[in-house]
């Protein structure tokens, strides 16, 4: 994701607010259980994140009605980080 800090401030957003919202949309967190008197069923979480358009249109916040979603503030695009490190 490659964020645009003009677009950042024509929303009024941080990206503090940037990171949160898709550190929330990709954390993988416990379902827990559901105990029956014969069995423990595990409860399974999807993310529902599988390519960079379902990224792009998390939501960030909200402008009067309208969700700000990745894709107003950021180029959102699959990729791989910088090599650092490599000779």
């Amino acid at each position: 994701m490659i964020v645009d800090p003009e677009r950042l401030r024509a929303h009024g957003v941080t990206l503090g607010a940037i990171e949160r919202a898709s550190a929330d949309a990709t954390s993988l967190v416990g379902g827990g259980f559901i105990d029956t008197p014969n069995q423990r069923i595990a409860v399974a979480q999807l993310v529902g994140i599988y390519n960079a358009d379902d990224l792009g249109e998390v939501m960030v916040d909200y402008r009067g009605n309208t969700p700000l979603r990745l894709r107003d503030v950021a180029k959102v695009k699959e990729g791989f980080p910088p090599p650092i490190g490599d000779a």
